[in-house]
């Protein structure tokens, strides 16, 4: 009994809805800022056009079509790769995603022809997508819906400033580096400097927020507690009906596990070998917990094949859904080819010199 392994600690793997306010706050103000500069990036890439396309030897609307790319890449990638923050978790795709999203912001600041761009501006996208599209599935996992108002609206405000302010600073560096081409690239590079901080902090003060992951995780450790006392010679529960369960060691001792909660120092030891009802009307069984989201999962192709049919089978048949896609589609079409329109209305330096 004296060399038993002590109980694991499982207060890491508690419910996120049980966090504190402190945590929660943390990740929701990781999670916003990692909103903020996706929208960013997508504001700040047509003010420089016109000096891109002089310096890669094509046209202005050739470059503005990293626009278009960039939302074809923030568009798809959720459907395939979402489904993965609910088998591997949260942390993981920021993590992940948040190095795709800078290491292709850096390619594109040093890209000299304009196909390598447009495929970078592909990949951003990407990144961009899953780095925001799962702050929605993190609210869900840190609030109740009573009280997810609050978080959604500062998620739902960081794009709308990042999308703002991303057009307005790209024209200041513009407007104040007298080098066109040092200018066009520093608007990649500030963007980098920035993601790069942001990654770093997610990697460091991040933490996994989805519950069944949590959970899954919880189930591999006591798991592997009961296999350590096993190899002790403790193993077993008596069951007395299905539904009735009392955790036992061989036929000398109990372990009961709700001490793995309260005392993470030693298993505590219960005789059960004088109980005669008991011994005569139970059986000797391994205790091994299983996640019901993990049995239950199906298979990760499936998963994304269903992931991606099912966004379409919604907008074709239910006409909410259709409706509201049809105006959202408009309202960011406008706002995108604002983007692309703008800049044309401007004489710069570099027209003028032409």
């Amino acid at each position: 009994r004296d060399a038993l392994p002590s109980c694991p600690d499982l207060r890491p793997y508690i419910s996120p809805l049980q966090w504190g306010p402190a945590r929660k706050n943390l990740l929701l103000g990781l999670a916003c800022t990692a909103t903020f500069l996706t929208a960013y990036t997508a504001g700040a890439y047509s003010p420089p056009a016109n000096i891109m396309a002089h310096d890669l030897g094509t046209t202005r609307i050739v470059v503005l079509v990293g626009i278009t790319v960039f939302c074809l890449g923030f568009a798809i990638a959720p459907m395939a790769l979402a489904p993965i923050s609910e088998i591997w978790g949260r942390y993981p795709v920021f993590v992940v995603a948040g190095i795709i999203f800078v290491v292709f912001q850096a390619v594109c600041s040093v890209m000299p022809d304009v196909a390598g761009m447009l495929i970078a501006r592909f990949l951003v996208g990407v990144g961009a997508s899953v780095f925001s599209s799962v702050v929605g599935g993190l609210i869900a996992d840190l609030w109740d819906k009573e009280e997810r108002n609050t978080p959604m609206a500062l998620f739902s405000g960081c794009v709308l400033a990042g999308t703002g302010a991303g057009p307005l600073v790209a024209t200041a560096l513009i407007d104040d580096i007298a080098d066109p081409t040092i200018a066009w690239k520093w608007t990649f590079w500030h963007q980098v400097i920035m993601d790069a901080i942001l990654v770093l902090a997610i990697v460091l003060f991040g933490s996994e927020s989805r519950a069944s992951v949590l959970l899954s995780r919880k189930a591999k450790v006591l798991n592997a507690w009961y296999e350590k006392l096993e190899r002790r010679g403790v193993y077993g529960l008596w069951i007395a009906q299905p539904s009735d369960m009392v955790v036992a060691a061989s036929a000398r001792c109990s372990i009961q596990t709700s001490t793995a909660d309260t005392n993470p120092s030693q298993p505590e030891l219960k005789d059960l070998s004088g109980d005669d009802d008991l011994s005569s009307s139970s059986r000797l069984q391994r205790v091994r917990w299983v996640v019901r989201a993990d049995a239950e999962r199906p298979a990760l192709p499936k998963l994304i094949s269903l992931s991606v049919r099912r966004p379409f089978y919604l907008l074709l048949t239910e006409p909410v859904v259709f409706w509201f896609s049809l105006w959202a589609a408009f309202s960011w079409g406008v706002l995108y080819l604002s983007f692309s329109v703008v800049p044309f209305l401007y004489k710069t330096d570099l027209d003028r010199s032409s």
